[in-house]
């Protein structure tokens, strides 16, 4: 029984994977996170990127990016201990925590990248595409989409 299970669930996959529901070109966005998850997925296909980080407080820029099923790991870095937990429910994303008060965008840029290093997600000169929110810190409003080449943002 336990094999014929096995069996259906990998043509439902594979049927799943060759819809590719992602590109819908007639697909309208309400939400600004939303239409950055989408613009980070479609970077993230025609460019040699290692990962797709989100600074986040709430995870719903992580969740969007989750929801594209793309192949990337996504990590989404939050404040929030709650949000974090949530997202370890969401397929490709690895939470981590990341304090981002009191700091400014380079430093928490900086920040994002000793995470990953010390995790080995990323090796310096890897290329990350990191999607936040501007002002950095505000909770509701993931606005901006950054590529970054890790190590090059070193403050002097």
């Amino acid at each position: 029984t336990v094999q014929a299970v096995h069996r259906v669930v990998m043509e439902a996959e594979k049927e799943y994977y060759i819809q590719e529901h992602v590109k819908k070109l007639d697909q309208v966005f309400v939400r600004t996170d939303e239409a950055i998850a989408a613009a980070a997925i479609y970077t993230a296909q025609h460019l040699k990127v290692k990962a797709i980080a989100a600074l986040t407080q709430s995870g719903n820029a992580a969740q969007w990016l989750s929801r594209a099923d793309s192949e990337m790991p996504i990590y989404a870095l939050s404040p929030d201990k709650y949000a974090r937990r949530k997202l370890t429910l969401h397929r490709g994303v690895y939470p981590f925590p990341i304090e981002q008060g009191n700091k400014n965008k380079d430093e928490i840029l900086q920040e994002m990248e000793q995470v990953l290093l010390q995790q080995k997600a990323v090796s310096l000169g890897d290329i990350v595409l990191l999607t936040f929110g501007e002002p950095i810190g505000s909770p509701g409003g993931t606005n901006t989409l950054k590529i970054i080449k890790v190590g090059e943002n070193k403050q002097a």
